[in-house]
Parts: C-alpha cells; structure tokens; sequence
C-alpha cells in the first residue's frame, strides 16, 4: 500500500500513502462507470431476448440504483420480460435485471433498467476488501501523502477492533477550482467522499459471510456518526494471492446529503476510532444487535423530524425505552421485567439516564421548555419528554388540555432535548470517553460546544454503569496475542 519517493522531502516519506479510490466522484451526482461499454445479453428461462452492447453503471437521481443501458442493431428482438438474467463478459456472472425501459425503431431497440447484484463468492479466501462510501464527513484524520510524494494532508482514520482494521481515507478532490464536499453543501445529492480498506489484524483470510456481517455493521456505524442513512458500497473483495477479484454491486439505502449538528468532533483527531470498538463489541452481544439498530434507526429518523417534530419525540422515547428494557432488564438485570413495565415513562427515561452517568437537569440552553417545566411543576428531563410525549400520543380530554399549554417553541426544545439523549445512551452504550458536540451546548460555533461526555468524568456518578470495560481490556489481550503469533 506505499511506495517511497527518494525525491520527496523526507517529513512526507514518514506519511503512509493514500489509499487509491477505485470508484470516484469528481463532482456531486456523477454517475460511476462500473463495467464500460461491452457485450450485454438478457435471458430467460434459457431463452436469448436480447443481446447488444452496453454499460453498467452506478446512477445517484433520482434514487440511488445500478441501472443498464444496452443498444442493439437487430430489429426483430421480442418484447422483453420484465425480468431478466443480465450476462456481462466483464463481470463474468449473471445479475437480476428489472426492465423498465424498451424503445424498438426500424434500425434499433434500446434497453435499460435496474440490475441486483445477490451473487457472494462463498468459497474465496478473501485477503482484504476495498469500499467506496458516499456523503460522509469523518473526524480531522491523520496525515497521508500522495503517491508521487509531493504533499501531504489529514484524511486517514482508521479503526481497529475485533480483529479487524478498517483504513478510511477521505477522497482527494480532482479539480482545485471544485470540492466536492462544498458543492454537496450547495446543491445537496451524492457523491462518493471517502474509500475504504478492510483486512485482519493477523493478515489472515476470511470468508464473504463475515465481510458482509461487518458490512452492516459499518452501515449503521456510519450512518449513527453521519446522522442520516450512508454505508460501504461497491466492495471489491481480493484473493488470497491478490490476482483474484469480485466486485459486489450490492448497496445500502443511501440518502441524499444534508447539514446535520452531528455529535462527531470534526477538529480532533481518532473520534471515530474511539468509539468503533466500543460499537462494535456492543452490537455483536446478541441481546444487543437488533435494539442497537433499532434505536440508531429511531435516532435518524428523529434527526430528518420524520412524523414532523411531534413524531420525532415520540420516535426518542420509543428507542429510550427499548435500550432501558435491554440494558436494565435483560442484560444487566438491574430489575425485573414485571418492576419496568410497572414503572411510569418518566422513571423507565430516568432510570436509564442515571444507569449513564447523563444529567437530568434541564439544559438552560431549552428556555422555552424550562419555562413550561416550572408551569407545569416537571422536575427533570426525563419527565418533560415522558409528559409531552404522553400528551401527543393519548387522545384524552385532560392529556389534550395540557399539550394547548406547551408552546410549539418548548415542543421543538423537547425534541432536542429527546435527540441529545438518545445520542448520549448511544454514546455510553459504546463506551466513548472522549469529546464531542454538544447540541445543548453554550455558545453559537460547534468549536464551543465540544465537551467532554458527562460520564468521563468523576464526579458523574462514576462513569456509565452499563460499561464494557472488562470485555474491552479482554479484547485487547486477545488482539495482541494475535499480532504476535
């Protein structure tokens, strides 16, 4: 993965070099080529409908989706079923072609549609995989150069845990006139912001089963920092001797980018890494994987304020209260499950919060919702989300009575208030101790809103009381002893 230049100043030379990207993006919704003009053929049933030339490609609008399109001379093709096999010399292996599209001239039928990609090479020793991932914003990284050695700058994460390392290098841009982050600020869609390289710690081999394990582990990794649905694709697997390849045209949902107050510190270096391990050891406890992404599902939904404001607080205490269900009942057993199911929303939020080591003071940032607080004798944070929340959802005279009562301005506090933390829970759960920002925080920049998670420090009732720490130091024995041997 890097080469030495003899010329360059020998500061770059003590720069890993960046990783190459297979695929790219030069600018926002540039459609990605991924097998070039060729032969096409479609079948069914062992019956040649079609056969001509045309490409493959990765179309970002109007909705990301691996379309064909395929033009033939003969003009006496049948009508072609809506679905097909798809066989393409270059990618050697059928796919499963929709057709949505035939135009049929006297000189000429063009064809398109949607492929899917369902084909895994269960039997390949895989050495390393490469992705592509789109619309990401990553924390400041480490210095990389490029590969002619001539400069250098900060892309490079990289993440160790379980075993595996995954580098994670921001794409260079390729016209310095255009960067493709500002032009996705601008006109919004999609582009491919970082490349991806996957392989084990003890460089040995694996199998595609557990590439696309941790290929969902990444998506919703990525998709919890970024605050809106994004994960790898295009994942390139390499062979045992490294000659031997598969591309997987298989994707994630994929949406659009968008500005999102991200609790992802931008200006430090390693946020991602500190908190990938933590991730990733609570998501594979099988009590914990499907609530983990549940709740990182109800979190992006509260950040796009999916069901408006009011549906977005009613989306937060459903995830609050699945990740207290788990990690007070049945994980941590701290109570029983008739005792939870007993208790009031509030308490369920209360307890939870307290298990975290988060505050429940309401922030002073939320002065409309303090305002209605001290209106309506609400003693903690817990409570506002549990009584607005209560008063959405239930129909009655009296529980309608008291919502005329909150302004919408405290409603949006609330809803802030629910996002912060859940972010927090999430947080905990992972084990993070490092800085992050602060949504409540003081002050107008996201510069003076970096904190320190409140259960970092020791007065915060001693850390998070639902931690990993034993596993953690466990884990880290065990990656140790594989380097070595």
């Amino acid at each position: 993965m890097s080469t030495k230049n003899e010329s360059s100043p020998p500061l770059l030379n003590k720069f890993p070099v960046e990783l190459s990207p297979p695929f790219t993006t030069p600018k926002a919704n540039m459609p990605v080529v991924l097998i070039p003009e060729s032969e096409i053929v479609l079948m069914r049933e062992g019956k040649k409908y079609f056969q001509g030339i045309g490409h493959i490609a990765l179309e970002w609008l109007p909705r990301p989706a691996i379309r064909f399109h395929a033009k033939s001379s003969r003009a006496n093709i049948d009508i072609l079923p809506d679905k097909c096999q798809l066989i393409s010399n270059e990618l050697g292996r059928p796919l499963v072609a929709q057709i949505t599209d035939q135009q049929i001239s006297t000189e000429t039928v063009s064809v398109k549609g949607f492929v899917r990609d369902d084909v895994l090479p269960h039997g390949m020793e895989i050495s390393a995989a490469s992705f592509s991932l789109p619309n990401f914003k990553a924390d400041l990284g480490k210095p990389v150069r490029d590969a002619i050695g001539r400069s250098s700058r900060r892309a490079r994460s990289e993440f160790k845990a379980e075993g595996w390392i995954i580098t994670l290098d921001e794409v260079r841009d390729f016209d310095e006139e255009i960067e493709l982050r500002d032009e996705l600020d601008k006109s919004g869609g999609y582009g491919i912001t970082h490349t991806g390289y996957i392989h084990r710690i003890d460089k040995s081999t694996f199998k595609a089963k557990e590439l696309l394990s941790l290929k969902d582990d990444l998506f919703w990794f990525f998709s919890f920092c970024r605050g809106f649905k994004t994960g790898p694709l295009l994942i390139q697997l390499y062979g045992k001797d490294n000659t031997d390849r598969f591309l997987n045209l298989s994707f994630p949902i994929i949406e659009p980018w968008q500005e999102r107050i991200l609790w992802l510190n931008e200006l430090e270096v390693g946020s991602l890494a500190s908190i990938f391990k933590g991730y990733l050891r609570r998501v594979h406890k099988p009590i914990w994987t499907k609530p983990i992404r549940s709740a990182i599902h109800w979190y992006l939904a509260m950040h796009a304020q999916a069901g408006a404001i009011q549906g977005a607080i009613i989306f937060g205490q459903t995830a609050l209260e699945l990740l207290g269900w788990t990690g007070l009942v049945d994980d941590e057993k701290l109570i029983s499950s008739d005792g939870y199911e007993k208790l009031p929303a509030a308490d369920k939020i209360r307890l939870l919060l307290f298990s975290c080591g988060i505050p429940l003071e309401i922030p002073k940032s939320l002065v409309n919702l303090d305002k209605t607080a001290r209106a309506e004798n609400w003693k903690d944070t817990a409570q506002c989300i549990a009584e607005i929340r209560n008063a959405l959802v239930h129909p009655s005279t009296k529980k309608q009575g008291k919502l005329d009562r909150v302004t919408f301005p405290a409603i949006v506090d609330a809803w802030r208030l629910c996002l912060w933390n859940l972010e927090l829970v999430l947080l905990c759960l992972f084990d993070y101790k490092g800085n992050y920002v602060n949504r409540l925080g003081p002050g107008q920049w996201r510069g003076e809103k970096i904190q320190q998670v409140p259960w970092a420090k020791e007065e915060a009732n001693k850390g998070c009381r639902l931690s990993q720490k034993k596993e953690d130091e466990d884990m880290a024995s065990h990656d140790k002893k594989m380097v070595k041997s």
